[in-house]
């Protein structure tokens, strides 16, 4: 995930309650430039100090352990947040609550997709194995039988 160009609302909040505060992990926090930062908050202190703000987009634990108190603000536009596997932070982004429910269904559906797919890749597994192996053994059974007439041909033949 690369949001180094920002991140910037389509239309403004409506600062109504019909927001949420939804998690990205792993992240290069954005620039402070547009930001407070206090070190006696802790987190969910932080979390309503960003809520009661209309133009609070997200915040964060200062602290770059994700321990102890300390709380950054960001108002306005989210610029250069960069995805930072195994080392970034914690920011919770502010987004409208129907947003949300979209983010957790395309999730469902993926998982959904995903275990159908796997599923199916099973049972065709499994009918191509059942496939192979009666084919194996109707080859096997053709042989023997050539191999069981051919011993009593020739058995015939040598004993008369």
């Amino acid at each position: 995930m690369d949001w180094s160009e920002g991140c910037i609302l389509s239309k403004p909040f409506s600062c109504q309650n019909k927001e949420v505060f939804f998690k990205f992990s792993e992240l290069k926090l954005p620039n402070t430039t547009k930001s407070w930062v206090t070190g006696t908050m802790n987190l969910q202190e932080c979390r309503e100090a960003c809520f009661k703000n209309c133009s609070c987009m997200a915040y964060s634990n200062s602290d770059v352990r994700g321990q102890g108190n300390g709380c950054v603000l960001w108002f306005h536009d989210l610029l250069d947040i960069r995805q930072v596997p195994n080392g970034g932070q914690d920011l919770y982004i502010r987004i409208e609550a129907s947003k949300q429910a979209g983010i957790h269904v395309v999730n469902a559906v993926l998982i959904s997709l995903i275990t159908v797919a796997v599923l199916f890749g099973l049972v065709l597994l499994r009918y191509y194995l059942s496939w192979r192996k009666t084919k194996v053994r109707g080859a096997c059974s053709k042989a023997t039988s050539a191999q069981f007439f051919f011993k009593i041909t020739n058995w015939f033949t040598l004993e008369h």
